[in-house]
């Protein structure tokens, strides 16, 4: 089980768009233009989960619903969560690939 101990300041983030790419990962938007990539596996061990790790056309179809984003099925996370469980898109991008 996912235990979190946030404080204050650490809460409230706010996902503006959602974007599904290959392998279950997810490109995120949260306020002021942040961009986060979050890997939707780590959640397939809990039940709500199962019917999108097993269905990739249900995948495809995550919508951003008030903070967060939601599946047709109703399957939804926490943005705080999402938040601090995704990674900056700047650190997936190879630095070859950017001229660095």
């Amino acid at each position: 089980m996912v235990s979190y101990t946030l404080d204050e300041n650490q809460l409230w983030h706010r996902v503006q768009k959602a974007l599904p790419l290959n392998d279950h990962v997810i490109l995120l938007e949260f306020d002021k233009s942040d961009y986060r990539i979050i890997d939707m596996k780590i959640f397939f061990s809990f039940p709500v989960f199962q019917t999108i790790a097993t269905n990739r056309e249900l995948f495809k179809q995550v919508f951003v619903s008030g903070r967060t984003i939601e599946w047709p099925d109703g399957a939804t996370l926490d943005p705080d969560v999402l938040y601090h469980e995704s990674i900056p898109l700047v650190q997936c991008i190879k630095p070859e690939l950017i001229g660095a």
